[in-house]
């Protein structure tokens, strides 16, 4: 029923990913989205879990949609190319989101990629300084508490 209704009404779908938990299961899942259902994906560049700082939300847009509407969306192009938001296979999502994330990379020197330690918050803004990087939007949950805290 699930696919009918996604292919009959293409509406555009928000899937939360911890991208380097389960290589295998991130790639099958952005080819079928991508080859089979049609879909283009866009990761949305700030974590969205924690403790580990891969966890993203990826929007699904129907690729038809994709290109016939959303170049007329101040908000979506404005997020686009301020790299908030950016587009994704299942080939780059491994590149552009902490590739220092992989089990045995930089930030996850564990045994498991369940360690809570993986990927952690202070991990993340160590690799960030050591190599250049520029942090996303909202960099960390205790960074952004102590953020939005001072705004107010």
């Amino acid at each position: 029923g699930g696919f009918k209704t996604i292919q009959k009404d293409q509406p555009v779908i928000t899937v939360e990913l911890r991208v380097h938990e389960n290589p295998k299961l991130t790639k099958d899942m952005l080819d079928y989205i991508t080859n089979v259902l049609k879909y283009d994906v866009y990761v949305v560049d700030e974590p969205c879990g924690w403790p580990h700082m891969d966890y993203r939300n990826l929007l699904l847009i129907p690729r038809k949609t994709a290109s016939a509407k959303l170049e007329y969306s101040d908000a979506f192009n404005l997020a686009f190319v301020t790299n908030a938001l950016f587009r994704v296979d299942s080939e780059t999502i491994f590149e552009l989101v902490y590739p220092c994330c992989r089990l045995g990379g930089e930030c996850c020197k564990f045994n498991s990629t369940k360690d809570k330690r993986c990927c952690g918050e202070q991990f993340m803004r160590y690799w960030h300084r050591s190599n250049g990087r520029k942090a996303e939007a909202i960099q960390g949950f205790t960074y952004s508490k102590r953020y939005i805290r001072g705004e107010w």
